[in-house]
C-alpha cells in the first residue's frame, strides 16, 4: 500500500509540477546557457559539442530536452525543437502520439539515477539547469528528483 501510495504521489509531482513552473513568454531566448535554468517546453541550444561516450550531440541546432523512460531505461531525449507536449503532460509511447514524438528524437542519453518519476512506456518534458565547469557540461534534471543529471565533454 504505501508503495502505491508513493508511486501516485511521484506521477502526481510529474504532471503537477511543470504546471507550477512559470511559463516561457512568446519571443523569450532559448536557455542553456550555463547557469541558467532550463524551462519545460523551451528549447536547448549548445554552444559546443557535447560528447556522451559516442554520442555527439551537434552544436549547430536547438532541441527540445525530454524524458524518455522503456525497457531499456531512463534517457534524456534531444529532440527536434517543435516537439511539444501539452504542459503538465506525459506522452505514452503507444499512442498515436508517442510514435509521432518518438519519430523527432535524434539522440537518446541515458540517465543514471536512484529516482524515477516517470511511468514506464512515456516521454516527458525536462526542466533543469545547465553547469559548466572546464571541459564538462552538466545537465541536471529537476523534475526527476535529487541526483538526475548527465555530464558531457564539450568539445569546441
Amino acid at each position: 500500500m504505501h508503495r502505491t501510495l508513493l508511486v501516485l504521489t511521484l506521477i502526481l509531482a510529474l504532471i503537477v509540477g511543470p504546471t507550477l513552473a512559470p511559463a516561457a513568454r512568446a519571443g523569450e531566448p532559448p536557455s542553456g546557457r550555463e547557469g541558467e535554468p532550463l524551462r519545460a517546453q523551451q528549447p536547448y541550444c549548445p554552444r559546443a559539442v557535447l560528447i556522451f561516450g559516442g554520442i555527439i550531440i551537434r552544436a549547430d541546432r536547438c532541441y527540445a530536452l525530454l524524458v524518455l523512460r522503456d525497457t531499456r531505461g531512463l534517457f534524456l531525449a534531444f529532440a527536434d525543437a517543435n516537439a511539444k507536449i501539452p504542459p503538465g503532460q506525459l506522452v505514452r509511447l503507444r499512442t498515436p502520439a508517442g510514435a509521432k514524438l518518438k519519430g523527432r528524437i535524434f539522440y537518446l542519453v541515458p540517465i543514471r539515477t536512484s529516482a524515477v518519476l516517470i511511468p514506464m512506456d512515456s516521454i516527458a518534458p525536462v526542466s533543469g539547469r545547465v553547469q559548466r565547469a572546464g571541459t564538462q557540461l552538466t545537465i541536471v534534471i529537476t523534475n526527476l528528483g535529487p541526483g538526475a543529471s548527465v555530464v558531457f565533454q564539450v568539445r569546441s
